[in-house]
């Protein structure tokens, strides 16, 4: 069974973690950008990318022997 025991070399570093990870900036707003903005973004460009693919192509008709 484990025990814990304060004091420790480890749990000071277990604590100082714990703590560290709760002060920080919180990771949903490290981005900066609104989510609409970044999903209107990746949408756009996805659309742009289906309507390249689509485009006509010219087919050049090979001369008849």
């Amino acid at each position: 069974m484990d025990t814990w025991a304060h004091g420790t070399v480890g749990n000071k570093k277990a604590d100082k973690l714990a703590r560290d990870s709760t002060n920080g900036i919180p990771s949903d707003q490290i981005v900066g950008i609104p989510y609409v903005v970044g999903k209107e973004v990746i949408r756009d460009h996805l659309r742009q990318e289906h309507l390249n693919r689509w485009k006509p192509v010219k087919v050049v008709a090979s001369p008849r022997p």
